[in-house]
């Protein structure tokens, strides 16, 4: 069976065998994952209910800062619409 120490105990063997560093944490395959889908552009609101984020000012409060340019390009938008 697969309980809590068990999967961190392979998961650090496979960071071993791989030549990674062992202080990398599951969690941070997460982060990395949810950060990954953030700079492709998937829409923050498909990414809370990915992550499992009850709230959407959870992923915001933790992700937002990955999308820095996101009010600009809203704007962009806008601006293009009322243009036509």
């Amino acid at each position: 069976p697969f309980g809590p120490r068990n999967v961190v105990r392979h998961f650090k063997k496979i960071l071993q065998k791989a030549d990674l560093h062992t202080t990398i944490r599951l969690h941070d395959l997460r982060h990395t994952f949810v950060s990954f889908m953030l700079s492709q552009n998937v829409p923050p609101k498909d990414v809370q209910v990915i992550a499992g984020h009850a709230d959407f000012s959870t992923t915001m409060d933790i992700y937002g800062h990955l999308m820095p340019g996101a009010n600009q390009e809203a704007a962009k938008k806008m601006d293009k619409l009322f243009q036509n």
